[in-house]
């Protein structure tokens, strides 16, 4: 029930203080999506359509974190080689932006998934 519970989203306070810190704008989401649509724009080559993916991410990393460094890193991190159908570009995503959020409920539902040999 634990891992089910995680899984929601989006989280409600009510759950405990834990889930308190997930909520996100909605201007942030807005402009997560908006810049998801522009993600075949910088296609190169080499990795693919990793600045689009990066800059998708943006306006959800500079919400999380306000050092300009914990921001270059987190660029950094999301500037490896990326490259989907543009269909699937939002779930994507959703995925990594509820993963960034709440790293602890990500490795729950990893090692519910190992557990499972999926």
């Amino acid at each position: 029930m634990r891992i089910m519970k995680s899984l929601l989203w989006p989280p409600v306070c009510g759950d405990g203080p834990a889930h308190c810190g997930l909520m996100m704008k909605r201007s942030t989401l807005l402009g997560i999506f908006i810049r998801s649509l522009t993600i075949q724009v910088s296609f190169n080559f080499w990795r693919m359509q990793n600045l689009g993916f990066a800059f998708a991410m943006l306006p959800m990393i500079r919400q999380q974190d306000g050092d300009r460094m914990r921001i270059a890193a987190s660029l950094a991190s999301h500037l490896q080689m990326f490259n989907t159908h543009p269909y699937l570009v939002a779930s994507v995503i959703g995925a990594v932006v509820r993963i960034e959020l709440a790293p602890e409920a990500a490795e729950t539902r990893i090692d519910f998934f190992h557990g499972m040999n999926i």
